[in-house]
This record gives structure tokens, C-alpha cells and sequence, in this order.
């Protein structure tokens, strides 16, 4: 594992979670066309249950519109990719192991307890946003997942299962691309 990944591992300094945080929200912000306040003054705990809630009311507000829900996961997407490929870039992050690596990390970061193993499977046990997702805006926002993913990865995301549809886990497969 690179070095970078293994200080992030055990520490990552908490400006540095909620700046994350806040990218997160302004990408989905952006995907949805709308504006969101962020409060600086909010602690990281408050900030993510925030999200939360933004996120299920702009996809309660999407569907009720009758908006174009492909356009949306489209940009969620697209907006993911970008960052994942930072991610990738900035952390220098090759392979499956330490795409899994950072993953586990990133998803700490957001009250998920994600696993991955080498053949790309993977397990969510935990997920902070399943009790405040509906299966309907899980399967929406997993757009990010996939974006994220596949920046990391140069490679696809796919979900088998989620925890809001009634599953006691989240499962999925990671498919590597190009010669990460």
C-alpha cells in the first residue's frame, strides 16, 4: 500500500473530512440544479445528517417535477468521476487492493463501513444512509458511487444489492478497467 493511503488509513485531519464533505455536497447540489447553504459553523456529524436530508428532499423534489432522472444520475456521475480520478491522481492510487483501500476510507469518512477484497467484491454492512435514504434515491445516488469508482479505477461499479431495498448488506462487484 503507498504511503499516503496507509497515513490516511489512521489518520485524516477533520478540516480535511468536512471540506470533503462539502465538495460532496456542492457536486450534488450541481447534479440536481439547485443551491445549498453549507454552514461552516455546523460539526462534521451535523453537516452529514444535512446531506442526508438535502439528498432525499431533491430526489423526492426530482421525481415529484417528473425531471429527467437519467439527466440527473448522468451529472452525479460525471460530477463523481471527476473527483475520484483527484483522488487517484493525487493520492497516486494503482490497483485493485489500493482502490479498495481508499475506498474503505472514503466511505469511513461518510458512516459506511465498506469491504473490499482483491477479485473487486464488495460489502457495505453499515450504511449511515440507509435510514434516511428510500430505495429510490439509494439506487439515484449510487450515481456517485459508480463516478467515484470508476475514477478511481478506470473501471465500473455495480451494484447487486442495497440496503434499502430490504437486504441486510450492500454487495457489488468492482469490474478494473484499462491498466490500473
Amino acid at each position: 500500500m503507498n504511503l499516503r493511503l496507509k497515513i490516511l488509513k489512521f489518520w485524516i485531519p477533520s478540516y480535511v473530512k468536512k471540506e470533503r464533505l462539502k465538495q460532496l455536497f456542492r457536486l450534488t447540489a450541481d447534479a440536481f440544479g439547485c443551491e445549498t447553504e453549507l454552514r461552516d459553523n455546523f460539526p462534521y456529524s451535523k453537516l452529514l445528517k444535512s446531506y442526508a436530508v438535502f439528498v432525499q428532499d431533491q430526489s423526492r423534489i426530482a421525481c415529484m417535477e417528473l425531471r429527467d432522472i437519467c439527466s440527473i444520475k448522468q451529472k452525479l456521475y460525471q460530477n463523481a468521476y471527476k473527483t475520484g480520478l483527484e483522488f487517484r491522481k493525487s493520492l497516486n492510487i494503482h490497483g485493485v487492493s489500493e482502490v479498495m483501500e481508499f475506498s474503505r476510507i472514503f466511505y469511513r469518512l461518510l458512516g459506511i463501513n465498506f469491504s473490499g477484497q482483491k477479485s473487486g467484491e464488495f460489502v457495505i454492512d453499515k450504511c449511515f444512509f440507509a435510514n434516511h435514504f428510500s430505495p429510490e434515491t439509494c439506487s439515484l445516488i449510487s450515481s456517485l458511487d459508480e463516478g467515484i469508482a470508476a475514477g478511481l479505477s478506470d473501471g465500473k461499479l455495480i451494484f447487486s444489492q442495497r440496503k434499502t431495498e430490504v437486504k441486510d448488506c450492500c454487495r457489488g462487484l468492482l469490474i478494473m478497467g484499462g491498466t490500473k
